[in-house]
């Protein structure tokens, strides 16, 4: 029990630090600059290029999960983590 105490407090921790990173001024712009570089508002797709596509689609991707993990709730965070831990 103590792992998943020691892992449930490790994520939320971090969490915590996305959210006050991102939520500050300059974190917003950052996130901002980084949705824009990471075809959060234009195609990932680039003809007869298939690893420059793949290339985009997983910095798309990335912001995808920066937003995805700033935005959840604490509580969500905890059952997460308590389902991945159970699928082990």
């Amino acid at each position: 029990m103590n792992q998943l105490r020691d892992i449930l407090l490790r994520r939320v921790a971090l969490h915590a630090a996305y959210v006050r990173c991102f939520n500050t001024d300059d974190g917003k712009v950052v996130l901002s600059d980084l949705m824009k570089e990471g075809f959060m508002f234009k195609p990932t797709f680039v003809s007869g290029d298939p690893q420059a596509s793949a290339l985009n689609e997983g910095s798309r991707r990335l912001v995808l999960s920066i937003l995805k993990f700033v935005h959840k709730d604490h509580k969500e965070l905890i059952n997460h983590v308590e389902k991945e831990l159970q699928n082990e």
